[in-house]
C-alpha cells in the first residue's frame, strides 16, 4: 500500500512545478495579440505548405499532356507569394511577442 502513496506522490507536480507553470501562461498573455497573430501566421503556412505539392503535381501534369499549366501555374506563384509573407508575418509576430513577454519579465 506504501509504494502506490509513493508512486502517487511521485507523480502529483510540486508546488514549484505549478508556480513555474502559472508564470510561463501569464508571460505568454503579455505578449498581447501577437501571440494570436503567431498562430494565424502558423496555421496559414502549414494550410499552404500542405497544398503547395497538389497545385504543383497537377501544373506538372498539365505541363505534361497539354504543353502548358494553365492556371495552375498561377495558383503555384500565390502560393509562393502566401507563404512567403505568412512566414514573414509570422518571423515579426514571434519577435514582438517575445520582446513584449521579456519586457515584463524584466
Amino acid at each position: 500500500m506504501s509504494t502506490v502513496k509513493q508512486e502517487m506522490d511521485e507523480a502529483t507536480p510540486s508546488r514549484s512545478y505549478r508556480a513555474a507553470d502559472r508564470l510561463l501562461v501569464r508571460t505568454g498573455r503579455r505578449g498581447g495579440a501577437w501571440v494570436v497573430v503567431v498562430a494565424l501566421a502558423a496555421l496559414v503556412t502549414t494550410g499552404v505548405s500542405l497544398a503547395f505539392p497538389a497545385v504543383l503535381g497537377h501544373a506538372v501534369d498539365h505541363i505534361v499532356t497539354d504543353g502548358s499549366a494553365g492556371p495552375w501555374l498561377a495558383w503555384c506563384a500565390g502560393l509562393v507569394a502566401v507563404l512567403v509573407a505568412a512566414s514573414a508575418l509570422d518571423t515579426l509576430a514571434s519577435g514582438a511577442a517575445i520582446a513584449r513577454s521579456t519586457a515584463w519579465l524584466q
